[in-house]
């Protein structure tokens, strides 16, 4: 049996694929949605975020820590489970088109209007697909160098504060908010990643350490987002940063150090290890839930289905407010699926001793194809 995904790594993992791309636009969305101040709402999604992950993994430890592709097929009948199991891989690649999608926007806003926006697109899903092959094992060790060689640029961006100005927080608190649920809902969707531990449960090495890995993780990823909202409020008025599509890049070109104005094009070269990874996470978890109702497991074709459905949805023509609706949409459908995938777990029963034999050897299948041996 290969080995299982390690505490760290599956923390780091989880982090590298909560992080994405959204917390360029993230700001922007804090100050349409809940106008000055809007950075005191960070940690209430947070909080939502953390009670999610909780519900969960009790779920997770009621049913023995089974994957959901396998507590489907077990307890569901056929023509349940198939239709959701399909539900499930469609909306993973939609996630995995949306994540690719936005970083080479936001590269090419950054860059140049020249560059190739499918040219690149092809480029990050070739790298996510050869990271998916591979599986989560060999994508959790990875994820602890991407973080290694990205985790300095934070301290640069701490430099930022010295253009802070308290001043610009005002002492009105939401004023100018305008709620509503597309925005709360794209809010939250930056938190979202999580749900993929629910496909790699048997993965899972010390189902306790991991899980506090996680908490810690997603820990940082709201104080990294906490960071970045306070900076842009206080550095920037609210018309603009709730009118500027990527405030944070704004505070790279206005900042007085001439260190951070030019490492723009470096980070998203960094930017691109959290897009590759979270694309990467969600075409493997894809292919769990395809995989999992075929009578033998067929890895290859499985893989160049997910690449060429992945490659259309790239090489579509979308205009940027087109793009938009097609991200809302799937932000739904992200809240829909993980709220049924946690409830299985706690509605469905608690399976028993005869099946156990059976589980064991679908686990180490599962093992064997996430963790080739070399």
């Amino acid at each position: 049996m290969s080995p299982t995904c390690k505490a760290w790594g599956v923390g780091i993992l989880i982090y590298m694929a909560q992080r994405g791309v959204m917390f360029f636009q993230l700001p922007n969305l804090m100050a349409q949605q809940f106008g000055t101040n809007s950075w005191i709402m960070i940690p209430v999604f947070y909080l939502l975020s953390l009670l999610h992950i909780i519900v969960m993994y009790y779920g997770m430890r009621r049913q023995e820590f089974r994957s959901i592709p396998q507590l489907i097929t077990e307890q569901l009948p056929k023509y349940v489970a198939i239709p959701l199991l399909t539900f499930i891989g469609i909306q993973f690649i939609s996630i995995v088109y949306i994540v690719i999608h936005s970083y080479t926007l936001v590269f090419q806003y950054t860059n140049d209007t020249s560059v190739s926006i499918n040219t690149l697109s092809l480029i990050v899903l070739g790298t996510a697909l050869y990271c998916a092959w591979l599986g989560p094992y060999t994508m959790s060790k990875a994820s602890i160098i991407f973080l290694a060689l990205t985790c300095w640029s934070i301290g640069l961006e701490l430099l930022q504060f010295t253009d802070f100005q308290i001043a610009r927080l005002t002492p009105f608190i939401f004023y100018q908010a305008q709620p509503t649920a597309k925005g709360i809902g794209e809010i939250m969707s930056s938190f979202f990643g999580f749900e993929l531990l629910m496909m790699m449960a048997p993965l899972l090495d010390n189902r306790t350490k991991w899980f506090r890995s996680v908490l810690l993780f997603n820990g940082f990823v709201a104080a990294y987002y906490l960071m970045y909202c306070l900076l842009v409020q206080g550095m920037l008025p609210l018309h603009q940063s709730s009118t500027m599509r990527y405030p944070v890049l704004r505070l790279y070109g206005g900042s007085r150090l001439t260190a951070l104005e030019n490492i723009t094009d470096l980070l998203f070269i960094f930017m691109m290890f959290s897009a590759v990874v979270s694309a990467a996470m969600y075409i493997w978890s894809a292919s769990r839930a395809i995989m999992q109702y075929q009578l033998q497991e067929c890895k290859r074709p499985v893989f160049l289905l997910l690449g060429l459905l992945c490659a259309l949805l790239l090489l579509a023509p979308v205009s940027v407010e087109q793009f938009n609706i097609v991200n809302e949409i799937i932000a739904y459908g992200d809240w829909i699926l993980i709220f049924t995938l946690i409830m299985l777990y706690w509605i469905l029963p608690v399976r028993n001793d005869k099946t156990r034999s059976a589980m064991q050897h679908e686990d180490t299948s599962m093992h064997e194809s996430a963790c080739p041996q070399p």
